[in-house]
């Protein structure tokens, strides 16, 4: 199973634009099938189908960067596996489980007086105390991270209550404890050294030592027991997985502390990901006790189709993860052990999702759903009493939270529904779009803290008690210290946000300013009707207000008498063109929507508005719009003037929240700004709706905006023969526009006067699963000055670099071509194409090239020389199942001009292009 792995091309440096091609290349590898069955004889094994492992460990030892190793239906008992650049998977139409318990039966316990104790006192020890900060709270037991199953014959679970106390287990009880008996006799290591957050207070002991008591019969159940700390670490490049279900494991909140057997291999989440590169896709992960679920540390990484449920704390985390994509995943149910998060209490930094330190996220149409929770008890079915919300709640947290430099990145078509705390956290971050999410019943839409240029657009949140806050965080300049310095202790300093994030300059530090925030085009409806009853909790209208903008003052800087005071003008650039729905009625005294905005000016000054009118003629508010183009609409919940259906109740989540024909919404909104239409995948200045455009609650995402609406027969092409002058017309979105011209001698031109540099173009309003391109085009010279690059992708995702395409290079009359995909900053050549002759100023090129279908896509194409027909057969085909190419794509042409080159008189001219919608298409 040894190979000699290809050699990567290094091609050329992206600048400027981002192109459908990509600084190095990567040939498709061949690779070989290792097999697993849990039915399997390991002594005859060799990894064969016919002769398979019977363990997941025996396999990955066996497989080398790049195998696949193909797991098949059953339950696998093992952990601290390692995946080096291997593909792990489960065999197709099977759901194989990896789990972290051992199981047993009702023999390996001795019962006496109702307690149930096992015979064996070799179970593994894990820390006693899992939480990164060990104050302990009466009655918490979220820091233990052991944890006890019930499986019955039908495979339901039953998880029992842990208890620090043996006199605690009562029999007839679902609860256990855990006796440490290796600490009983060396009880130097039964307990944490200090009341400290160091990780080095913990005490290393023994491996094994552990027994447990149970306070139930386990009569025919089966009776697991976690014994892994995590199930597996992904390192190399390319690792994957995919398929699998991944449950039940203890890792403790440590990244430094060293087991005696696992080393640091056990700690501090289930699944650990520092393979560059990675995918994950199709795999669910539960049941990790105190870490979260998954944690990345690794660029370029895709996790998509993925559930992260039943987690006791996180369900995942990133951090240093340049380029992650996330998509199509659903996060519920997750810090299910109640971990204190209230001022730092056992563990204060729980979310479904914590991303920190990242450069150009893109996180699009994930689900953040905890509409199971329960909900206290109320006659009023509109008052936020109704929801756990509205109550101290020491264990609320967040649902997706980006923390301390996360910048250039894209929130894009997100569910949240009935979040207990926020539900889009940005703190301390810059530059990044939040736009077409859809907030349902939440304590807290969406919060900036201490962030800088964000463009929060096109948003919708119904039911939601804050629906938008903007504040400063007092910390300064990467330095994480909240009181007064006058050199940061290097403790404290932030590295990522110091200096790392713009290529190590640390003379400009980020500096942790809320600033030139943007609120545009977003719906806020049907808040709660009353506000929170604590005075204290409403001081400066706290709560009753749909946009809140609290004006504070930093730490002073060094050379600063008092820090920097940020009210309203320096937290916001924009807010405008937003829509407030209000009750008919609203009580003045409670009314949670009493105000439409409340914006902080000065220590002691508010703009405090209760009416548009109010807030256009506020004195000292000097905002752009200043909301002069938003609206103020008054219906009762159920009644709304502007969704297609609001449910009459805030707790009822089915409602279709799209924006109805016809209404003030639709159309209406601001036309959009460079990043937002970059992030949408529209061209810059297109006119929308305002609200949510797509979301994952309609399964709709970017690639569905303007489909398809000029293909009313399945096809659509271009001649090129209308004369246009800085673009292609209205059917392109060109980029830069000044190196389009239209009609120019018949030929749709794009000037390639600069070396280092490219040029796109999008056909707008299409996209589809099966589409066919058709392309002749020529260039105006040979490519003697330099190398001449041009994509033609049938399938480009909307908002990013991804896509399905053919390249052709021309070189001095020389031009070659593949079948490409590309996946952020990588290349991958999926197939070869033979071009004959040589090209000279004139001549035409011949493409065509189709990507049709999903999981996986069928790729073809042909590319030829001279006015022959196209050839019979196809050139090059290819079958691909990367996740983030599996749904609809635009069709996107992309033009490069080497960086060595010295010619500035060279252009590509277009004779042609035709697109076939293969799902529309007429017979």
């Amino acid at each position: 199973m040894k190979r000699i792995a290809p050699a990567l091309t290094v091609l050329f440096t992206l600048v400027s634009i981002t192109l459908c091609t990509a600084p190095t290349t990567h040939a498709a590898a061949a690779t070989d099938t290792i097999h697993v069955s849990a039915s399997a004889d390991d002594k005859s094994a060799d990894g064969t189908a016919a002769h398979p492992f019977h363990t997941i460990g025996s396999a990955l030892k066996a497989a080398d960067p790049g195998d696949t190793v193909e797991v098949d239906s059953g339950t696998y008992r093992e952990g601290e596996l390692v995946l080096n650049g291997v593909t792990l998977k489960a065999k197709n139409g099977t759901k194989p489980v990896l789990t972290g318990t051992e199981a047993l039966a009702r023999a390996d316990f001795t019962g006496q007086n109702g307690i149930w104790t096992s015979k064996r006192t070799d179970f593994v020890r894990f820390n006693q105390d899992a939480s990164t900060n060990p104050k302990k709270v009466d009655g918490d037991m979220s820091r233990f991270p052991e944890a006890v199953f019930f499986v019955g014959a039908d495979g339901t679970a039953e998880e029992l209550t842990q208890v620090d106390d043996p006199a605690e287990v009562k029999p007839g009880t679902m609860t256990f404890y855990v006796r440490d008996l290796a600490a009983e006799e060396n009880p130097a290591i039964a307990s944490r050294l200090a009341n400290s957050d160091s990780e080095s207070s913990w005490v290393q002991g023994p491996h094994t030592g552990a027994q447990y008591v149970l306070g139930c019969d386990p009569g025919d159940n089966t009776v697991e027991i976690i014994q892994h700390g995590r199930a597996l670490t992904m390192t190399g490049d390319g690792a994957a997985v995919t398929g699998l279900t991944i449950s039940n494991y203890a890792p403790i909140q440590s990244w430094s502390y060293v087991e005696p057997v696992w080393g640091t291999n056990g700690n501090a989440t289930m699944v650990f990901n520092v393979s560059n590169n990675s995918r994950i896709d199709r795999v669910t992960f539960s049941g990790s006790q105190a870490g979260p679920a998954l944690h990345i540390d690794a660029n370029d990484v895709t996790v998509t189709n993925s559930v992260f449920t039943g987690n006791g704390s996180n369900g995942a985390g990133a951090n240093r993860a340049h380029r992650l994509f996330m998509y199509g995943n659903t996060f519920t149910g997750n810090g299910n052990k109640s971990f204190i998060t209230a001022a730092c209490g056992a563990y204060c930094t729980v979310a479904d999702l914590k991303l920190t330190h990242s450069d150009s996220l893109r996180l699009e149409g994930n689900t953040f759903d905890r509409s199971q929770a329960l909900q206290d008890d109320s006659d009023e079915p509109l008052d936020a009493s109704d929801l756990s919300m509205n109550k101290a709640r020491p264990t609320a947290f967040n649902a997706l939270w980006l923390d301390e430099g996360v910048i250039n990145s894209v929130i894009v078509g997100n569910s949240f529904i009935n979040i207990d705390r926020i539900a889009i956290l940005d703190e301390i971050g810059q530059n990044n779009v939040i736009v077409s999410n859809l907030i349902q019943g939440s304590k807290t839409g969406i919060q900036l803290s201490g962030s800088a240029r964000d463009k929060v657009w096109n948003n919708t949140i119904v039911g939601t008690i804050d629906p938008i806050y903007v504040r400063e965080d007092g910390r300064i300049d990467a330095c994480n210290l909240s009181s007064e310095w006058d050199t940061c202790p290097a403790g404290y300093v932030e590295k990522w946000s110091a200096g790392e994030y713009n290529g190590g300059d640390t003379t400009k530090p980020m500096a942790w300013d809320s600033l030139n925030n943007e609120l545009i085009n977003n719906i806020i409806a049907s808040k709660p009707r009353t506000a929170f009853t604590d005075p204290g909790a409403n001081k400066n209208h706290r709560y009753t207000n749909m946009i809140l903008v609290e004006a504070s003052r930093n730490l002073p800087r060094p050379d600063e008498a008092e820090g920097r005071f940020a009210g309203a003008n320096e937290q916001l650039a924009e807010s405008d063109y937003n829509v407030f729905v209000r009750p008919q009625t609203i009580d003045s005294g409670t009314g949670s929507d009493r105000y439409l905005t409340n914006f902080g000016l000065g220590p002691d000054s508010w703009a405090v508005s209760e009416t548009l009118t109010q807030e256009s003629q506020a004195q000292g508010l000097t905002i752009a719009g200043k909301d002069s183009h938003s609206l103020d609409l008054r219906a009762d919940r159920g009644d709304s003037p502007i969704f297609v259906r609001e449910t009459s109740t805030i707790t009822d989540y089915s409602g279709d929240y799209r924006i109805r024909a016809g209404s003030p919404a639709e159309d209406s909104g601001k036309p959009l700004s460079a990043a937002v239409a970059t992030a949408l995948g529209l061209p810059t200045g297109a006119t929308v709706d305002r609200g949510a455009l797509v979301n994952a609650a309609w399964d709709t995402s970017t690639s569905d905006l303007g489909s398809n609406t000029r293909l009313n027969d399945g096809i659509w092409g271009d001649q090129f023969e209308t004369a246009v002058s800085g673009g292609w017309g209205t059917s392109w979105s060109v980029a830069p526009a000044a190196r389009f011209t239209g009609g120019a001698d018949g030929y749709g031109v794009i000037a390639m006067p600069e070396a280092g540099a490219g040029s796109s173009a999008t056909v707008r309003n299409y996209s589809s699963t099966s589409t066919r391109v058709n392309a002749y085009f020529t260039f105006a010279e040979n490519g003697a000055g330099g190398r001449t690059y041009v994509s033609i992708a049938a399938r480009g995702i909307a908002g990013s670099s991804d896509c399905y395409y053919v390249k052709t290079v021309l070189d001095n009359g020389r031009l070659s071509a593949s079948l490409m995909k590309r996946v952020g900053p990588q290349e991958t050549t999926l197939a070869t194409i033979p071009v004959e002759g040589t090209f000279s100023p004139g001549m035409r090129v011949n493409v065509v090239v189709e990507a049709a279908g999903t999981s996986p896509t069928t790729l073809r194409a042909k590319v030829w020389l001279g006015e022959a027909s196209a050839p019979a057969e196809w050139d090059a085909t290819a079958t691909d199942a990367e996740p983030r190419l599996q749904r609809r794509g635009v069709v996107r042409i992309n033009t490069y001009l080497s960086g060595s080159a010295t010619s500035t008189g060279q252009a590509l001219k277009f004779a042609a292009l035709s697109v076939e919608d293969e799902t529309r298409v007429q017979p």
